[in-house]
């Protein structure tokens, strides 16, 4: 079926606004739009929520990795076997009033635990002259020598609150939405999260900095 412009750029607006976003079911109940056209704006519309790459997490950075997935038998910890979607995840965490808050944050899909699978993400995400926490993965010892790594034991996460939290704030949101995520769309997902997440405080301007990311790049075409 033919969408409206008009519709769909409402359904843009609602999009990069609402902050648990809506799932491709939702989007065709509530917009009364047939669940592949749905499927595939709400796919076109992530490949708009793309960082900028201006914006490198600075100051006091926490890094770590998560996976998501069911649970597998003999598989625990970082395992290169695994199935599971791995992930690495940055965030800032400021110091206000007395109290640590999450700032700006970023993750990426990766294919392993390796300094070659993690570096990148510092390259492309991590300012050289922040301050950097991770827990004692040796992969991290290598990178230390092209940033200041602080490597300290992660003590069952209790060294590393704010990240977790944010962990869980992203497998309840992709779970709670979405349900299941392929790996193959993972990242569009978690460039969707961060688009909003790193926008909380001034989320007015996420729909104008959507369109602009549509004006100034090129479209975003998909297979049905």
């Amino acid at each position: 079926m033919k969408l409206s412009i008009l519709k769909a750029f409402e359904i843009m607006f609602a999009l990069s606004n609402r902050k648990k976003g809506m799932s491709a079911l939702e989007i065709s109940r509530t917009y009364d739009v047939n669940p592949d056209t749905a499927s595939l704006l709400r796919k076109k519309i992530q490949r708009g929520m793309f960082s900028s790459g201006k914006h490198k997490l600075k100051k006091n950075v926490y890094v770590d990795e998560f996976a998501v997935g069911g649970k597998e038998k003999g598989k625990q910890g970082r395992s290169s076997t695994s199935k599971k979607v791995k992930i690495i995840l940055g965030c800032e965490v400021v110091k206000h009033k007395g109290k640590h808050t999450l700032g700006n944050a970023y993750a990426k899909v990766i294919d392993g635990y390796s300094q070659a699978d993690l570096l990148p993400f510092f390259k492309e995400k991590v300012d050289t002259e922040a301050d950097v926490t991770t827990d004692k993965w040796s992969s991290y010892e290598p990178i230390s020598k092209q940033y200041k790594i602080n490597r300290i034991k992660s003590e069952g996460g209790v060294n590393f609150k704010e990240l977790n939290t944010l962990t869980m704030l992203i497998k309840g949101w992709l779970r709670g939405i979405h349900h299941h995520v392929s790996k193959e769309c993972m990242q569009n997902y978690l460039d969707e999260f961060f688009f909003k997440f790193n926008r909380k405080a001034f989320m007015k301007i996420s729909f104008g900095r959507l369109l602009e990311n549509f004006m100034t790049n090129k479209p975003a075409y998909l297979i049905a």
